[in-house]
């Protein structure tokens, strides 16, 4: 794959019409490609400006923000990838495995149980999911 004359072709989209949220992740996607995840995460954020429904941009704003250790953010981007488009499996997951990173197990598998409904198949969701019930089955077998 032509990743650079991609992302030139989709940079030159953006700069026809730069009201382009489509052309404006694009760009996002290309750079994140290209291993430029400060220039994708300002696109992506373009994006979801030019169209806050698009969650999508809102997860892989998540993803990147969660990449550099910022947790809460990339937590409220899942929120708003979910409530924008509560039918966004990955960024159920993703906010599952965010819950569970600080230690929210109910929150966690809550997350992994909309994954699951919305894509069955998951295997990301099914694996965290199992390995949160048994986290919670030790833990009530510990109490009990």
């Amino acid at each position: 794959a032509d990743d650079k004359g991609a992302l030139a072709n989709y940079q030159r989209a953006f700069d026809i019409n730069s009201r382009s949220a489509d052309s404006a992740f694009m760009v996002g996607v290309m750079h994140a490609e290209l291993g430029d995840d400060e220039k994708a995460f300002r696109m992506y954020k373009v994006a979801s400006e030019l169209n806050e429904y698009d969650g999508d941009a809102w997860y892989r704003q998540g993803l990147l923000l969660g990449r550099k250790g910022d947790t809460i953010a990339e937590r409220k981007m899942y929120h708003k990838a979910v409530s924008v488009q509560p039918n966004h499996a990955d960024a159920w997951c993703n906010l599952g495995v965010s819950y569970g990173e600080a230690r929210e197990v109910m929150k966690e598998v809550e997350c992994y149980e909309m994954a699951l409904a919305i894509d069955p198949e998951n295997a990301e969701a099914k694996e965290n999911a199992k390995s949160a019930y048994y986290y919670l089955g030790i833990a009530a077998y510990q109490e009990g």
